[in-house]
């Protein structure tokens, strides 16, 4: 069919949806096509998009298309948010969304702030049996094993001092950051540093997209109370989900301020800091370089200072040691292996240069 052919089919006459000139016109003055109304205007800017909930809707795609770890994320992502669809009789009036990249990421933080539904069926999981596993524990008995272990060594740095965030808002936060920022697509890993007794590392079992989460503790007797509750989650897991059930458990007693090693193929980092001093967390900052591009970090009292690492968003919440703020960065960049470190990649988490590269069509929105 050529440009501006008139179709018959029946008494019913159309021209195809690209061209809307003198023909539609006629067709309108002889009563053979409905007069087509004026399309919503163009969600130019955050506001926009924020009052329809159709441009909602694409940006929330987008971060299906363009997840964390993504190659050229951010550009992929804002590419697909402002790709126009032609209009068809399925859908005739598409929605239409301009933004600038500073406008994206505000809408991000829109969808962060308020995503207020935090229920699933691994929510449900975690409120039905964490208090099973947890049973005997509470925060004055985890302040006692701490300190009796750091008294018993001679630990006096006051960075390892024991505190805990609730597993109810480690879990909202978790939601809130991958209904606005995605979700790192298929092979998520999780790690707690600092994570004392463990209630993190399960929490994230039951509610995150994760095939492998994992604890790291300097403390040993704190690690013990983690470490000591798997066999519960075996005999529990026959009520859980199949990817639960295949869930991958690393338990590791070490100093991450040290030795990266155990947590540098994590996706999805939670950072105790608060107590740490400004040396230990500059060094921290450098070490952090061998995560992953796209890998989300949330640490509490100090962002990572690290130009690798963007803020996405800053917050606060209330903690066992008082109202604290915490950040959520994301990792911009390929991991830099510290000098002298050989990587010993494990055959199912491909190192950065293994990513597949993207397909033609993931390539139109790039490009």
């Amino acid at each position: 069919m050529q440009p501006g052919e008139i179709v018959i089919k029946g008494k019913k006459a159309y021209i195809r949806p690209e061209e809307r000139g003198w023909y539609h016109q006629l067709l309108v003055f002889l009563g053979l096509r409905p007069r087509i109304p004026p399309r919503r205007p163009v969600c130019r800017g955050p506001a926009a998009v924020f009052a329809q909930p159709d441009a909602i809707q694409k940006v929330r795609d987008g971060l299906k298309f363009a997840p964390p770890s993504s190659v050229f994320r951010w550009d992929k992502f804002l590419r697909f948010v402002n790709s126009e669809v032609e209009c068809s009789e399925e859908e005739p009036d598409p929605i239409r969304i301009e933004l600038d990249m500073d406008g994206l990421k505000a809408v991000c933080r829109f969808l962060y702030n308020n995503t207020t539904k935090v229920n699933s069926d691994g929510f449900a999981l975690m409120r039905e049996f964490l208090p099973k596993m947890y049973d005997k524990h509470s925060l004055e008995r985890g302040l006692r094993v701490s300190q009796a272990e750091r008294d018993e060594r001679g630990i006096t740095d006051d960075g390892f001092a024991y505190g805990e965030l609730d597993p109810e808002m480690f879990a909202t936060i978790y939601t809130k950051v991958s209904q606005a920022y995605g979700t790192w697509s298929p092979k998520g890993v999780f790690y707690d540093l600092g994570c004392g007794v463990g209630n993190l590392v399960y929490s994230a079992a039951f509610i995150g997209d994760f095939v492998k989460v994992g604890g790291i503790e300097n403390i040993q007797a704190l690690l013990d109370r983690g470490e000591k509750r798997m066999p519960r989650w075996e005999r529990f897991k026959q009520s859980f989900t199949k990817p639960m059930q295949k869930m991958r458990f690393i338990w590791e007693q070490d100093n991450f301020i040290e030795n990266p090693s155990p947590w540098a193929d994590g996706t999805f980092v939670l950072l105790h800091w608060t107590a740490l001093n400004r040396e230990q967390i500059e060094t921290m900052g450098t070490l952090m370089n061998q995560l992953r591009e796209g890998c989300i970090v949330v640490s509490f009292t100090n962002p990572v200072p690290n130009t690798d690492f963007e803020i996405l968003v800053k917050d606060a919440c209330v903690t066992s040691w008082g109202k604290a703020d915490f950040y959520i960065q994301e990792k911009l960049t390929p991991r830099k292996p510290l000098a002298g470190r050989e990587y010993k990649e494990e055959d199912d988490y491909p190192d950065d240069d293994d990513i597949v590269p993207p397909t033609a069509d993931e390539a139109e929105f790039m490009f």
